[in-house]
């Protein structure tokens, strides 16, 4: 394929089709997908799959804390892969490559951030070409992101409608002029969205009005604005409705402290295992996993120098344009580049403030690679041959040095989730025991069962509140066979005697097996 026709194709405007890029993107990410096997990640054993299934077969409510504290989480985001389980789990490469296929729409709107930055830095011509490819290889490739591909988790997924919303804003303000309303109202729709599906996308959300403001002002932050609130709500009311008609609380068990539902205790629930432990630690939090750890950001081994490489090259920019600007001397950053620093930033200080948890953080991640381009104009000023020789050398040493967190995959088999239960009375009930990702297990049971999470991450020994009263009352109330869900072999004498406060012991047991946990697990009769 010749030079000229590439380029045609690569870069927005011309008369290339972008569609093609984007379905290039989508079956890459896909196929990488397929390659990495199939999920087996312990959100997707714990929640991910039996959210959506209770929702859309009224278990919510019937159920009691099955998945643990997870069991009350939005399962809207999770309707894509649960939608794809349902049709194809007896094709679990066709499964796995459409699980993929969502990084391919978060991989073009990437690159068509990158190529924005990259004119401006470069002008129009093969060089903005390589800088834009490179940045967005670099981008995708990270701890944050290549894990995310294909996983359930969907941290990737929702974050193609952040990006998107990202490249609606700076296209507009590259264009010039005052931007069409109807781009605003969509970019607020695709923010408000993201929150709406997974409400850790709120760090984003307050950085893209900002970005807006501080690109159009408030007549095109306005509309963006009431757009993202209407998406969220869209995406995250139903469910908060649900819950407060249930738990007497929206977002029923965290804030407890605040929402006081009788159903737990009055206190706030918050994963503090990956938050900075010191403000010095804060402050330079992104170079602490330039060395590989664990338990840092994630819980496991990682090493990745692209945020820290982008907080430098913020400072860089930053300190030059105020230097300038006290100076009265023109600025050689565009604003609208200047102004994706700022939301760089305020989305790292705010998620280094409420998560820690990297994968949170993964569009930041993937913004670094652009915002190394500004930094080196900084530092090559015209000189665009060293600029490029510059960049190509830091990414390839940023590439070679990272190591990404393996979330768990199994080998592809007959099907995405194989289970082999054994029979059980419909009118059973099912008591999900300990703290392992057990509540995929439900929908491979007879569809009258009741299952029962005790002894979990929400359900605790020595602990009293309305949830507890309520397991009490049905598992009394309850006329049927009682069952035990438990991981194989695993904490059999604290199992007894914590069912032994609940006027049970266990009796004989049968396995369960399942592609997605070796170890399998073991249903056991109890008795009264």
């Amino acid at each position: 394929m010749a030079w000229s026709q590439l380029r045609r194709w690569a870069g927005r405007g011309g008369s290339g089709p972008q569609w093609l890029l984007l379905v290039l993107m989508c079956m890459a990410a896909g196929l990488w997908s397929v390659r990495t096997g199939t999920d087996a990640n312990w959100d997707l054993r714990n929640y991910h799959l039996y959210g959506p299934y209770a929702l859309l077969n009224g278990r919510i409510g019937q159920d009691i804390a099955p998945a643990q504290q997870q069991s009350f989480f939005n399962p809207l985001v999770n309707f894509y892969y649960y939608g794809l389980f349902r049709g194809l789990n007896g094709f679990p490469r066709v499964l796995a490559f459409l699980m993929g296929v969502p990084a391919g729409v978060y991989a073009f709107a990437l690159w068509q951030v990158a190529l924005l930055v990259a004119r401006d830095v470069m002008g129009r011509g093969r060089a903005a070409l390589a800088l834009a490819a490179a940045a967005t290889l670099l981008g995708m490739t990270g701890a944050g992101v290549r894990p995310s591909i294909g996983s359930s988790m969907a941290d990737v997924n929702v974050a193609a409608l952040v990006m998107l919303a990202v490249w609606l804003a700076l296209r507009a303000a590259y264009a010039g002029g005052r931007p069409r309303t109807g781009a605003m109202v969509l970019l607020g729709l695709l923010a408000g969205a993201s929150v709406g599906l997974k409400l850790t996308n709120v760090l984003y959300a307050a950085p893209l009005g900002l970005l807006v403001l501080g690109l159009f002002g408030l007549r095109a932050a306005v509309p963006a604005g009431i757009a993202m609130g209407i998406a969220f709500l869209a995406g995250w009311g139903p469910f908060a409705l649900i819950m407060r008609e249930l738990h007497a609380s929206p977002v029923f068990p965290l804030y407890n402290d605040i929402f006081a539902s009788p159903d737990y205790l009055p206190v706030r629930l918050t994963d503090d295992r990956f938050l900075p432990r010191s403000t010095m630690q804060a402050v330079f939090y992104p170079f602490y996993w330039t060395v590989r750890n664990t338990g840092l950001v994630t819980e496991l081994g990682m090493r990745d120098w692209r945020v820290a490489a982008g907080y430098l090259s913020a400072v860089l920019v930053l300190a030059a344009a105020a230097s300038r600007w006290l100076l009265e001397e023109p600025p050689r950053i565009a604003r609208p580049a200047l102004l994706l620093f700022l939301f760089c930033a305020g989305a790292l200080a705010l998620w280094t403030h409420m998560f820690g948890i990297y994968r949170y953080l993964l569009v930041v991640e993937s913004l670094s690679g652009v915002l190394m381009m500004l930094a080196g104009r900084e530092l090559f000023r015209e000189r665009r041959l060293r600029l490029g020789a510059a960049y190509g050398l830091a990414a390839a040493a940023i590439l070679v040095s990272t190591r990404a967190p393996n979330w768990p995959h199994v080998r592809h088999g007959r099907q995405a989730v194989g289970v082999e239960m054994p029979a059980m009375a419909p009118d059973s009930m099912v008591l999900l025991v300990g703290d392992d990702a057990l509540s995929y297990l439900v929908p491979f049971m007879p569809p009258g069962i009741r299952a029962i999470g005790l002894r979990n991450n929400l359900v605790r020994e020595g602990e009293e509140h309305g949830l507890i009263r309520r397991i009490r009352a049905a598992i009394a109330g309850h006329r049927g066979p009682l069952l035990m869900l438990a991981e194989n072999g695993r904490d059999r004498g604290v199992q007894a005697a914590y069912l032994a406060g609940f006027g049970m012991r266990i009796g004989p047991c049968a396995p369960v097996r399942s592609n997605l946990e070796p170890g399998g697990y073991e249903l056991c009769r109890l008795e009264r």
